[in-house]
């Protein structure tokens, strides 16, 4: 399929088609068994900014160009047994935007950039960024990036792998939370394709 069917297909995208688009529990427990869902719903530019570092705004994600999303999270039942090297919680999103420049810029400029130039400030209430490394990912249908973060809060630290891949004029993103300083970039990449898979298939349905 090329770009210019994706963009026209995914203009437009409604929440409804964001949510059936995105994993679900029985899908992700084919990656990571045992968890349970945690978080569920709309994820508005004033959400994002709630959640996002110091300063954000929800003008600054609606000048964007992103209009709105739809995501899920999914963790463990409880974080006091959790031992180094544990998967504590995965997530997946689809953010839909004005135009595929967007969401070009998105990746590049708000992903990318922004966690490279907010090292060492705190990301929501009590989570330090302390580490960003930039990673390689090949095996989607369009533009991808791939971020490993490393977190320090009161549970000490934590790494986060997160992928970013382009579908016309929408974003999907997935992320791996891990206790201590870890890549998990096979199995971000596996459940990004599943979802990816699963967000062509919803928009060609």
């Amino acid at each position: 399929m090329n770009n210019i069917r994706l963009n026209s297909i995914t203009h437009d995208t409604d929440i409804s088609k964001l949510e059936s688009m995105v994993l679900n529990l029985d899908e992700i427990s084919n990656f990571v068994p045992g968890l349970r869902m945690v978080n569920e719903g709309i994820l508005t530019n004033r959400q994002l900014a709630e959640s996002g570092f110091h300063g954000d705004t929800e003008d600054y994600f609606s000048n964007q160009g992103r209009k709105t999303g739809f995501m899920r999270e999914f963790g463990i039942n409880s974080r006091d047994k959790m031992y180094d090297g544990d998967d504590f919680v995965v997530g997946c999103v689809a953010h839909s935007f004005d135009n595929d420049r967007n969401v070009n810029d998105w990746m590049e400029k708000v992903f990318l950039k922004r966690f490279i130039d907010r090292i060492g400030e705190l990301i929501g209430i009590n989570q330090k960024l302390v580490d960003v490394k930039e990673m390689l990912s090949e095996h989607f249908f369009d533009h991808s990036l791939a971020v490993n973060l490393i977190e320090e809060g009161p549970e000490g630290e934590v790494s986060f792998t997160i992928i970013d891949f382009k579908i016309g004029t929408l974003l999907g993103v997935c992320f791996v939370g891990t206790k201590g300083t870890y890549s998990r970039m096979e199995l971000c990449e596996q459940i990004g394709l599943a979802l990816e898979q699963k967000m062509v298939t919803s928009l060609l349905g």
